[in-house]
């Protein structure tokens, strides 16, 4: 059986899902997972899953000690969950003239996502996700923490783990410019389908008002151009690698290619999580 320990930093893995949580075990029996690339993060619900398994674990074995821990704190949790999405609602519809890059994909997500920012954090106010605070509620704790009246671009990384995931980001985050870094293999058993994977990136492009802009690899264009893209949700620009998006972007802002360029020679590398 898998210590505790090791079962949280799974169902952490799993976003807390108890559906892919228990399939994982009955796939992978006597299987131990151990903390690698990531460690257990230990929030407050965390905390509270452990602890209360802890006792439970007197009298029930390690899996079921987590699965009804979390089924017990599951009420509570999903009010938090709310409350904190309605403050961030609250607190980023406060900020006038705020311009939001969405970004997406199956990789180059983060790398993407700091080269922007570093492109265009010298001429404006820019805030970033950081680290793993990259889902719904992630992102909802970021806008809580750190984001303020004087911010005038908003880069957010968007990660899905199942179909929705991303809508309901671009729902509370609104963004203008949606970027696409690709679109690959992803676990089927959490999209079911490789057409569900490229519907739910799509997500974002889908959420984009009519003057936004949508940026996607242009490797996609023939996938596009057989997806039905509503004219209301912006226009489409393709890229042909990462350095043509981001001379793209900076056009956007007012930045010439010989500046983006120049900015790029000294961008800091991103660490590999």
């Amino acid at each position: 059986m898998m210590p505790l320990k090791n079962l949280l930093y799974l169902l952490q893995l799993e976003e807390y899902d108890l559906e892919r949580f228990d399939k994982w075990l009955k796939n992978n029996p006597g299987r131990v997972v151990l903390e690698k690339k990531k460690h257990i993060d230990w929030t407050a619900k965390a905390k509270l899953i452990f602890a209360l398994a802890n006792v439970l674990n007197i009298f029930i074995n390690n899996q079921l000690a987590i699965e009804v821990s979390v089924s017990v704190l599951l009420p509570i949790d999903k009010i938090l969950k709310k409350f904190l999405i309605f403050l961030a609602n609250q607190k980023i519809s406060r900020v006038p003239n705020l311009a939001v890059i969405g970004i997406t994909g199956s990789y180059g997500k983060t790398t993407t996502k700091d080269a922007i920012s570093h492109i265009l954090t010298h001429k404006f106010r820019t805030l970033k996700t950081e680290g793993n605070y990259n889902t719904l509620l992630g992102v909802a704790k970021t806008i809580i923490k750190n984001i303020g009246s004087d911010h005038e671009i908003f880069i957010c990384e968007m990660a899905a783990y199942q179909p929705g995931d991303i809508k309901n980001i671009a729902d509370l985050i609104k963004p203008k410019i949606g970027i696409i870094t690709a679109i690959g293999p992803m676990p089927l058993e959490r999209f079911w389908t490789e057409e569900n994977i490229f519907k739910t990136k799509l997500e974002l492009i889908e959420s984009l008002p009519p003057d936004g802009i949508g940026f996607l690899p242009k490797k996609l264009e023939q996938q596009i151009t057989k997806y039905s893209h509503n004219s209301d949700n912006g226009s489409i620009e393709f890229f042909s690698s990462q350095e043509d998006l981001l001379i793209k972007i900076g056009k956007v802002f007012g930045i010439e290619k010989e500046e983006v360029l120049g900015r790029l020679k000294t961008a800091p590398q991103t660490p590999h999580r």
